[in-house]
């Protein structure tokens, strides 16, 4: 009886964990930002949204207006390498770029993350210079932002985690702050956000009532036994 015991707990448990809410990862394209440098163009597979960001690196700004000109040069490509994406904001226009996304699971978490460079740019006076951050915008619904990084403050690491509210969204990122600014973004990534899997209730009676029947059938084949 023992052994017949364990096994029902056994499977009980297995049927637990498989009757929890899974999800498939969407695929963000082209994270990196790999593509030609050009001003007022964004890599394949992403949209310009608003005014005009450019696709640079750390040899090429590209900027506001086609110069090369950095506030602080930077150090060297993002840990993610290549090429990345350049937007301003200077209070009167802000750059918005983004791409849209399929298969997401309505109500689950999901993390996006990057890397976050404020180079500034100083082909006018005063420069494009100030502390700024990204704003994420889910379907032109703002879901957050990050803090704010300095002029010269290298590559920063950063994440937001958001809910999915439809199963295709538009994903899509702009500086945060209205002071003039020119910020630098790189290897955008896309990723479930750990859940706290709870089985439906429908799910629950289901297991109530298979496990009821498994034990009856235990119970009748020992007093048949006897």
């Amino acid at each position: 009886m023992k052994r017949f015991t364990f096994r029902v707990f056994s499977i009980l448990i297995a049927c637990l964990a498989t009757s929890s809410v899974l999800h498939a990862t969407p695929i963000l394209v082209n994270g990196s930002l790999t593509g030609p440098i050009a001003n007022g163009v964004v890599p394949p597979g992403w949209t310009t949204l608003s005014e005009t960001p450019d696709t640079m690196d750390q040899n090429n700004n590209v900027g506001v207006f086609g110069n090369t000109q950095f506030v602080t040069a930077p150090a060297g490509p993002s840990p993610d390498g290549g090429t990345w994406v350049g937007f301003a904001h200077n209070g009167s226009f802000v750059e918005t770029f983004g791409q849209s996304i399929s298969g997401f699971t309505v109500g689950a978490g999901y993390t996006v993350s990057w890397y976050l460079g404020n180079f500034g740019y100083s082909g006018v006076s005063p420069p494009y210079g100030a502390p700024n951050g990204v704003e994420v915008l889910l379907d032109g619904v703002s879901v957050g932002s990050s803090s704010l990084v300095s002029s010269g403050s290298g590559w920063t690491p950063q994440s937001l985690n958001f809910l999915a509210t439809s199963a295709i969204q538009q994903l899509a990122f702009r500086p945060v702050s209205t002071a003039k600014s020119y910020i630098s973004i790189d290897g955008l990534a896309l990723a479930n956000a750990t859940p706290t899997p709870v089985p439906e209730p429908s799910t629950v009676l289901l297991l109530a009532s298979g496990l009821a029947g498994i034990l009856g059938y235990g119970w009748r084949r020992k007093g048949t036994q006897a």
